[in-house]
């Protein structure tokens, strides 16, 4: 998985711990399956490849990797150097985390965290998971270099990236595309919008840590009373919906056929697999651009409940790609973009020019 809503990149190794709540799982032989409770049939939590390698460059035994997601997943293991390649861009010495113990319903063996390296990172001081963050100095969290700062810091490529994204179900083998250093492969409608990467208040009021910018504001053309002043909102291809402003997330969501319920219960929004999106474009406006994105986009019939941990009645449906966004205080909004953006627009996250670019993708 691509991740620029993280820093870290770990893999899973042969044999691991992998909890499952009726999820997809991801390994081969050797792993242990649990639903939490008690161990389970490897069929249980299913397989694909996997990390066959250890640390070339050597473990590092006096930390510790433990990484948690807004979505709930946390995994736990091993840090050391690894020799990282990637599109042919190979960084010889790269801290990775070799994960044994997961709770990850993703389809992947792991993730390729892209974000700054100030964002709050998995590694820790310490040998064992078990003290991390117990307000002692000798468990706090390890500073390190992220895959892509490597790559450019040694002048292994320009300071820059571009992400191309697919829509629908990621079935097809060619499922977008990341490019190091330059754009990829598709064609784009008009220009490319520039806007400044900003500070994230919530992580850090001096250093830059994830890829923030401030946009206009979100809105669609048939409930134009529901609106919002945009804000401080990352760019973040790890999340499967765009979190908005509550009253336009609360209305959007009104418009699919039949409409989104929030079930008290779940605290998020849920549409029939099957359910047809808004007829009417979700607007997100960013330095004065509109960018319209398709009512199908936000229909997510490939994440279904029953394979993200919720049983019972609900089980059989999908997330909406629309949810409210949190709080994470009494002045700031949590708003993201996620994976409805991110497949219709090519991003361009130019670190070295301290800025973000983005133009409608032509499909």
């Amino acid at each position: 998985m691509i991740d620029t809503g993280s820093a870290d990149t770990w893999y899973m190794p042969l044999a691991s711990w992998v909890l499952s709540a009726n999820l997809r799982r991801i390994l081969k032989d050797g792993f242990v399956c649990t639903n939490g409770t008690a161990t389970q049939p490897q069929s249980y939590c299913g397989s694909a490849p996997y990390f066959k390698g250890t640390f070339l460059g050597g473990q590092i035994k006096t930390e510790n990797f433990n990484a948690s997601y807004s979505s709930g997943e946390f995994l736990s293991g091993t840090v050391g150097y690894e020799k990282v390649t990637i599109a042919g861009i190979t960084v010889a010495k790269q801290l990775i985390g070799l994960v044994d113990y997961a709770y990850w319903p993703a389809g992947a063996v792991g993730l390729l965290g892209l974000a700054y390296p100030g964002v709050e990172r998995g590694v820790w001081n310490g040998s064992t998971s078990s003290a991390d963050g117990d307000g002692n100095p000798a468990h706090d969290r390890v500073p390190y270099s992220s895959i892509f700062h490597s790559m450019w810091s040694e002048g292994l490529v320009a300071p820059s990236f571009s992400l191309a994204l697919p829509r629908g179900h990621h079935s097809s083998e060619d499922e977008g595309y990341i490019a190091f250093g330059g754009l990829p492969p598709v064609q784009v409608e008009g220009h490319f919008t520039s806007t400044p990467i900003v500070l994230t208040p919530h992580y850090s009021t001096t250093a830059l840590s994830e890829y923030a910018i401030n946009i206009d504001a979100t809105y669609f053309s048939s409930y134009t009373n529901t609106t919002d002043t945009g804000g401080n909102t990352i760019i973040d291809s790890g999340t499967v919906t765009i979190n908005a402003r509550n009253e336009v997330a609360e209305a959007y969501n009104k418009l699919f056929d039949p409409p989104a319920i929030n079930p008290p219960d779940l605290g998020i929004y849920i549409i029939q697999c099957n359910a047809t999106g808004p007829k009417v474009p979700f607007v997100v406006k960013i330095a004065g651009t509109e960018f319209k994105l398709p009512g199908e986009s936000f229909v997510l019939s490939d994440v279904i409940l029953s394979e993200n941990g919720v049983s019972g009645e609900y089980g059989d449906y999908c997330f909406s790609g629309i949810q409210e966004a949190g709080v994470w205080d009494a002045e700031q909004t949590f708003i993201n973009l996620g994976r409805p953006f991110l497949e219709n627009v090519v991003a361009v996250f130019d670190v070295g020019a301290g800025e973000m670019r983005f133009a409608p993708r032509k499909y």
